[in-house]
């Protein structure tokens, strides 16, 4: 059985979709198998003048997903039956040829998938997120060697999931972390809360602000 290295997350305009593609993500995270790329389907008509018009409304869907979960690449795919077709046919429609805006779309998710991909086989240096349990903190390390602490409480303060931040019970703390593809890790706490942390949230911060930062001596994680 071959090992699935990456997987690309299809979405739709419509905000609800987001909580069932979270669960997709996850669920691909529990399978060890980071998601590279956000697809938003459906989301435009190409018009005769060449103009786009969003029967759905124009929305961020598919990059706010991106960003909730630091996947880089995000692309959008617009409503043309050719594509339909091809999928009703069982004919891949990138092997028809056909010029024009999902074309070009294809084309740049084939090379994004490729990149992602081979930084996977490659182990590519990224961020190394550890609990510290004797100073009740994460420790974050850089590839460039700085490495800083973080407040557990205030992180899951920030949690960027669809369904907001959920306060914790008394006494959880951090059970596990594991990483979660090239640009995120997961948090599993004791009360059942599971968050999904960007390396850019933890390294820059979001839309709050930049994350608050603890600054550690050279000790090892205890």
């Amino acid at each position: 059985v071959c090992k699935i290295p990456a997987a690309v997350i299809v979405t739709t305009p419509q905000k609800l979709s987001i909580i069932d593609v979270e669960r997709g993500i996850s669920m691909f995270s529990q399978l060890a198998v980071p998601s590279v790329a956000v697809v938003q389907n459906m989301s435009y008509l190409v018009m005769p003048d060449g103009t786009r018009m969003y029967p759905f409304g124009k929305t961020d869907a598919g990059r706010n997903i991106a960003d909730t979960f630091g996947i880089d690449h995000v692309f959008e795919l617009p409503l043309e039956p050719s594509l339909a077709e091809a999928g009703d046919t069982g004919v891949p429609y990138t092997s028809r040829c056909v010029a024009g805006a999902a074309s070009d779309e294809f084309a740049k998710m084939a090379q994004a998938v490729v990149k992602e991909v081979e930084k996977i086989h490659k182990n590519v240096t990224r961020p190394k997120v550890e609990y510290d349990n004797a100073r009740e903190q994460f420790r974050v390390s850089l590839p460039n060697g700085e490495f800083f602490g973080i407040d557990p409480f205030v992180l899951r303060a920030r949690d960027k999931g669809a369904g907001g931040a959920t306060p914790p019970k008394e006494g959880a703390m951090p059970a596990e972390i594991r990483d979660m593809g090239n640009y995120a890790v997961v948090i599993r706490w004791s009360d059942g809360f599971v968050q999904v942390a960007p390396h850019k949230q933890l390294v820059y911060g979001d839309e709050k602000g930049p994350m608050p930062r603890i600054q550690l001596d050279n000790v090892a994680v205890a």
